[in-house]
């Protein structure tokens, strides 16, 4: 009988054990990924690592979420033909969602918006043949190039976010514009790339953007 009853215990303690085990992994979210694909803004030009634009934005995030990892895909001076180029390899099997943050160097070097957009375009179809969600952020154009060319340039991200179904930041660099009379308190000496305190705002206004789109797929 005593045999028999002790038997029963562990059989008891184990089932428990198990159970408790089963509900907590089920509780336990899954780990996401999260590439960021950009240019120079995104890679952190200019800024030791752990001031960037990713590493600032992963610690905010992970404030408020433990399951998302941000990978840094940032490429001084790329273009959106570059980011084209480079999508089919930079998305691996491991990634969950994407971010593209490309047309500042287009914009400079006076490409064609039509030439951006269409890239852009490329860009977005491919990371839909492989069912991830996407997030463009956008940036505006300055005056150099007239206002026809401003007018283009600016409406083409929220365009292609409309024609593609697709979440949308539509300026980067908003934060830091705002501030037009302290540009240099923002900005790095070149007028372009964000210094540290620049970074700090650019991430603090573009985090809940951030927040709906990775709760938007990691909570279904």
């Amino acid at each position: 009988m005593n045999i028999i009853f002790n038997y029963n215990k562990i059989f008891l303690v184990l089932f428990i054990f198990l159970t408790y085990s089963l509900a907590h992994a089920t509780e336990k979210k899954e780990n996401y990924r999260l590439i960021i694909i950009g240019d120079s803004l995104i890679q952190g030009y200019g800024l030791p690592k752990e001031k960037g634009f990713v590493n600032q934005l992963q610690k905010k995030i992970l404030e408020k979420m433990d399951h998302i990892s941000l990978i840094n895909a940032g490429v001084s001076g790329d273009t959106t033909a570059g980011g084209l180029s480079r999508t089919d390899w930079s998305i691996t099997d491991d990634i969950n969602a994407v971010a593209i943050s490309l047309g500042a160097n287009d914009m400079l070097r006076g490409i064609p918006p039509k030439f951006s957009k269409e890239n852009l375009s490329k860009m977005i179809l491919k990371i839909k043949d492989k069912n991830l969600p996407i997030l463009l952020i956008g940036i505006t154009s300055i005056e150099n190039f007239g206002p026809e060319y401003k007018n283009e340039f600016d409406l083409m991200f929220s365009e292609l976010s409309r024609k593609f179904n697709i979440s949308l930041y539509p300026n980067l660099m908003a934060p830091v514009i705002e501030n037009e009379n302290e540009l240099s308190n923002y900005l790095q000496e070149d007028m372009l790339h964000p210094n540290e305190k620049g970074v700090e705002i650019i991430v603090q206004a573009i985090l809940p953007t951030f927040i709906d789109f990775i709760e938007s797929f990691s909570e279904k």
